[in-house]
Formats: structure tokens, C-alpha cells, sequence
């Protein structure tokens, strides 16, 4: 990975927090450096996110990974930057369509 990958990969993990954190939560950026993986936003307990800004897009792969990381496998998703689209709202949040009812039904649905 480039240098120029990593810093957009950065840029795109630091515009999610900020974005969580006006939600209410207290997000930040894992970084670097963790002996084990847990997601690339930490704050949220119990959560797993994935931050992805990539030219190219390996939906599966990065769901595998998720899912395989997850403390919990029903609560992670996979957050990728929208092409031409800078503000975190417009990305895409990737789940499973198993995981998305197992959020409604928690949420009362």
C-alpha cells in the first residue's frame, strides 16, 4: 500500500469519527500498531468497522474479514468511501442482509 493510500485511508477513518462523534458516540481511529484487529474506529463497544477508500471495491473479501474479526457477529459493518463523494454521510455502509435483520430486530422491527 502507498503512502498516498494510507493517508487517504487515514483521512476517510478521521472523517467517519468525527462524523460518529457528532452522533453522539466517542469514536476514534484504531491507527496503526494493534496487536489484534479491532476495526478501524474504536469507541463504539462491542462494534466492529472496517474503513475502506479504495479505487477498487472486494465487497466479499472485506465482509469475510469483518465477520471473521467482529467481537460480536452480529454488530459490524464495512464503511467505504463513495467515489466523488468526501463527506462520510454519502459512503456506503456494506452488511450482510443477515446482519440487517438481526439490527431491526434489535432495534423492534
Amino acid at each position: 500500500m502507498s503512502v498516498t493510500e494510507r493517508r487517504k485511508g487515514a483521512t476517510w477513518e478521521q472523517k467517519l469519527s468525527t462524523l460518529l462523534r457528532q452522533h453522539g458516540w466517542h469514536a476514534e481511529r484504531a491507527g496503526g500498531g494493534h496487536r489484534q484487529d479491532h476495526g478501524d474506529l474504536l469507541g463504539i463497544p462491542g462494534w466492529y468497522f472496517d474503513a475502506k477508500s479504495c479505487r477498487t471495491h472486494d465487497l466479499s473479501g472485506w465482509v469475510n474479514t469483518a465477520q471473521q474479526q467482529a467481537p460480536d457477529p452480529g454488530r459490524w459493518a464495512v464503511l467505504i468511501k463513495r467515489r466523488g463523494h468526501p463527506e462520510p454521510e454519502d459512503g456506503y455502509a456494506v452488511l450482510t442482509i443477515g446482519n440487517l435483520l438481526l439490527l431491526m430486530q434489535e432495534a423492534g422491527y
